[in-house]
């Protein structure tokens, strides 16, 4: 069994040098170095320190905050180190995941991940009902007819005047245009039967 200790920058300290020797002292024989951090889960020196460790090995690392960024970021980094049949020690925490109250911890972080993991679950949903409600009851809202449209649609009808330019003088677009040219029709229809009855 070694121990392997995993240093990581951060946004205010971006000397390793205290991190380093911290870790030597605790007698890592190996120190992975994470300079750069592209975003929470892309860690390549983790990564590396990961298909380096061999079963039994022992991670060390300063604190949670070096490791991860969120519960849930914490959770998974940890569990990805127990998969390959290590430990890990935070030391500012006084945390050892060999260790029975260490187990523990995780197990009760477990249970705030499935909360979190529900509760974002619950509330999208929620979200997805609560507009899917307000677009059945408003519906699509109704494009107002042009003032001019029943004169210049009769232009049209009587080849007075072409349906671009009619288009372009009360400025709506094509199919607008034939939407409202069906309604028309309908009308028509429906006041040429009530006169016919």
């Amino acid at each position: 069994m070694e121990k392997i200790g995993y240093v990581c920058v951060s946004f205010v300290n971006k000397d390793l040098g205290d991190q380093i020797k911290l870790l030597r002292d605790e007698g890592c024989v190996k120190v992975f170095e994470e300079k750069f951090l592209w975003g929470d889960m892309d860690r390549p020196e983790f990564y590396r320190m990961l298909r380096s460790v061999r079963k039994g090995d022992l991670i060390v690392v300063k604190d949670f905050s070096c490791l991860a960024q969120s519960i849930y970021e914490l959770y998974l980094l940890v569990n990805k180190i127990r998969e390959k049949g290590c430990q890990i020690i935070f030391l500012r925490e006084c945390l050892d995941t060999s260790k029975e109250n260490g187990s523990l911890i995780f197990r009760i972080f477990k249970s705030f991940v499935d909360f979190e993991s529900d509760f974002i679950y619950e509330r999208q949903r929620e979200r997805l009902e609560y507009i899917r409600f307000k677009r059945r009851r408003s519906g699509r809202p109704a494009l107002k007819k042009p003032d001019n449209f029943d004169a210049i649609f009769s232009k049209v009808v009587e080849d007075k005047m072409s349906i671009a330019e009619a288009i372009m003088l009360m400025g709506i677009s094509r199919s607008r245009f034939y939407v409202l040219r069906e309604e028309f029709i309908k009308r028509a229809r429906s006041s040429y039967r009530m006169d016919a009855e």
